[in-house]
């Protein structure tokens, strides 16, 4: 099943996610930005999609009380709208860096991302163990 997500359907879901957020908890308002930094966590790869998705699902009372399926659904769709999908390694080595949305990577400085992680790692013939320890296969500027 395939969804088209814009900018106004996304921001209805997060304002509905606030407001469930927000009148279920009386944390005043601390659920929803607890939300939204697993989420940030997510965006630079520190937290994998499963704990992004057992998190989500706690907060919103899914496994315990059973409320906010329809939200939790919603956000799963959403993340499979975002991209997150498995693609083939020999599709990457078609794709010039320029043409890479860098924009949810790491960065080092204000020049410097580091690759996707699902990119591949060039082949190389050999590299010496000092080679292995000073040479960069993820940084890009």
């Amino acid at each position: 099943e395939s969804h088209t997500y814009n900018t106004l359907v996304e921001r209805q879901f997060y304002d509905t996610v606030k407001e469930a957020l927000t009148t279920q908890t009386r944390d005043g308002g601390a659920a929803y930005t607890e939300f939204l930094n697993v989420i940030d966590l997510y965006t630079k790869e520190i937290l994998p999609r499963k704990e992004l998705l057992d998190f989500v699902q706690d907060l919103l009372g899914v496994s315990r009380h059973k409320r906010n399926v329809d939200l939790m659904e919603e956000f799963k769709r959403q993340l499979l709208a975002a991209g997150v999908c498995e693609q083939d390694a020999d599709v990457w080595h078609s794709v010039p860096l320029s043409e890479i949305d860098f924009t949810r990577c790491w960065r080092c400085g204000p020049s410097y991302r580091a690759l996707p992680r699902d990119y591949p790692v060039a082949p190389c013939s050999y590299r010496s163990p000092m080679e292995q320890r000073v040479l960069n296969d993820v940084w890009v500027s």
